[in-house]
């Protein structure tokens, strides 16, 4: 297991390191176009982005986990060390309401276990990889994401938490692409292994 956590890390930090000659292109594009491709898919599969992550956030507020009055940036890091480190989950009250709206989106359990549900943000990367700023909050998802997608057995999600919460910058927590991507990453996974209510 203490293998696996280095390696992660590891790859991350080669890839960031051996990427100082890639042409940046603006982040603020990137995010803006890579959340705009998710809303997009959302929106064509009629389903409520907004509504997934406010059902995301209750169930952490409900049960302790974050502090509602707490900014944004706080509450999701305060999330990623909970997924670092989780104990038992509590039973997911939204469990049919998350797996409803998988299915509205076309996502199966082999998709989710298979990082498809991440494609939006995924495929955007890879296609504009050689300009990414490889400093950016926005490299170090997608580089989580092409690592778990080439060794998938260091997608669990506490490696991805910790990946994560190490690595990024808090202040973009502020911005909706990762608060989203987030959700993304973790909610489905939940819906899937954890007790309804």
């Amino acid at each position: 297991m203490k293998l696996i956590k280095w390696t992660l890390a590891a790859v991350l930090f080669i890839g960031i390191s051996s990427c100082s000659t890639f042409q940046e292109k603006n982040t603020e594009e990137l995010e803006k176009e890579t959340l705009n491709s998710m809303k997009t898919w959302f929106e064509e599969s009629g389903v409520d982005d907004d509504a997934l992550q406010e059902s995301f956030e209750s169930y952490f507020s409900a049960n302790g986990i974050i502090d509602p009055s707490d900014s944004k940036a706080d509450q999701y890091m305060d999330i990623l060390a909970f997924m670092q480190n989780p104990g038992d989950f509590p039973p997911l009250t939204d469990k049919r309401k998350v797996t409803g709206m998988m299915d509205d989106l076309g996502i199966s359990s082999r998709d989710v276990q298979d990082k498809k549900h991440l494609d939006y943000y995924y495929d955007y990367y890879m296609k504009n990889k050689e300009a990414v700023d490889t400093t950016s909050t926005y490299y170090v998802f997608g580089a989580t994401i092409e690592t778990v997608n080439k060794i998938p057995k260091l997608g669990s999600p506490a490696l991805v938490a910790k990946t994560l919460k190490n690595q990024m910058d808090k202040a973009d927590l502020r911005k909706e692409l990762y608060q989203k991507t987030i959700v993304m990453f973790f909610y489905f996974d939940m819906a899937m292994h954890l007790a309804g209510e």
